[in-house]
């Protein structure tokens, strides 16, 4: 019976290979991502600038600096969430919060400082550069402005201005906020789209969903490991430990039980002040797990920038920097 058995199967197999006709079955091809829009903005020195400001003689300056922003802050393989958040970190950790800072995008990217309005206007011009949906919302006493973007299922709300002033771009309060977390934080009694003089106002799209409330927990730092998409932050409701989470998949896991300072990371290293030790720099290697002093300063923020950690001390008013590799 089995000497039966094992010839049906060998005939079977014949049969199946005959009617393939012996073609090579070729796997499916990995669609690759589409590249980000470029910079399509052509400087024209007889024409107001994107924010409608005249400034002839800064224009060639300002749109090799729109790129160079473009090229530190997005990648054309990430996702609108991704490139959102990086233009975001970019804008909130390199430019400071001054009301008599810069009004628009030129000024606010050929300076180092902006007011409520020019944060917004600039925001709303790089998103629009990575093709990303974005308008200006207005409150409905006008007391403040802020950005509209859509993300993969639906429009957020983004407030660079109130970020740089809160933190210094430590934190993500005011990052991809919903209906909810906008009226709590502004206590504004509404916002409209538009306005009356670029063709009348228009009602903003509701959005009671709560994919990113999780931000709200980043109030000391974080990093992000865009190949793992993967966040790692000092969880202000867990006594500021680290804790990482997943934005693709909603998965938020302990990485380290220590209460932290500031945060930052690159290629697999977090670099975090430990709260209990005077702030003092410390790397983790994710990978072995490994702990390191760095430096014994007293660290109250820092961030990654040009290849470089960089690290200040808002008490004594310092700024230290190492190189990355």
């Amino acid at each position: 019976m089995k000497k039966i058995a094992c010839i049906i199967s060998v005939i079977a197999l014949i049969s199946l290979l005959s009617a393939c006709g012996g073609e090579k079955i070729e796997p499916e091809a990995t669609p690759v991502p589409a590249p980000k829009p470029l910079l399509e903005f052509t400087v024209d020195t007889e024409k107001q600038n994107p924010s409608g400001d005249y400034y002839a003689e800064a224009s060639e300056e300002f749109l090799e600096r729109a790129n160079f922003v473009l090229k530190e802050a997005t990648d054309p393989y990430h996702t609108v969430f991704e490139n959102a958040l990086g233009l975001y970190e970019y804008l909130t950790r390199n430019i400071s919060f001054d009301e008599n800072g810069g009004a628009d995008t030129m000024s606010v990217l050929m300076g180092t400082s902006a007011n409520q309005i020019g944060f917004t206007k600039t925001y709303q011009y790089l998103l629009h550069q990575i093709g990303a949906e974005a308008h200006i919302a207005t409150a409905n006493d006008e007391s403040i402005c802020w950005v509209m973007a859509m993300l993969a299922d639906g429009f957020y709300h983004f407030d660079p201005a109130a970020e740089a002033k809160l933190s210094g771009g430590q934190s993500l309060k005011y990052f991809a906020m919903n209906d909810e977390y906008r009226w709590a934080s502004s206590k504004v009694d509404g916002w409209y789209l538009g306005s009356d003089d670029l063709g009348g106002r228009y009602e903003a799209p509701k959005n009671e969903l709560m994919t990113y409330v999780f931000l709200q927990n980043i109030t000391r730092g974080y990093g992000v490991d865009y190949e793992l998409d993967v966040l790692y932050f000092s969880d202000n409701s867990k006594n500021n430990v680290i804790m990482k989470y997943n934005y693709q998949t909603a998965q938020e896991e302990l990485v380290y039980e220590k209460s932290v300072g500031a945060l930052a990371c690159h290629k697999g290293i977090l670099y975090y002040s430990d709260v209990n030790q005077r702030n003092q720099l410390f790397e983790l290697n994710l990978a072995t797990g490994e702990e390191k002093l760095i430096d014994s300063v007293f660290v109250t923020r820092m961030m990654i920038r040009n290849k470089h950690l960089i690290y200040f001390d808002d008490v004594s008013s310092s700024e230290k920097a190492i190189t990355l590799s």
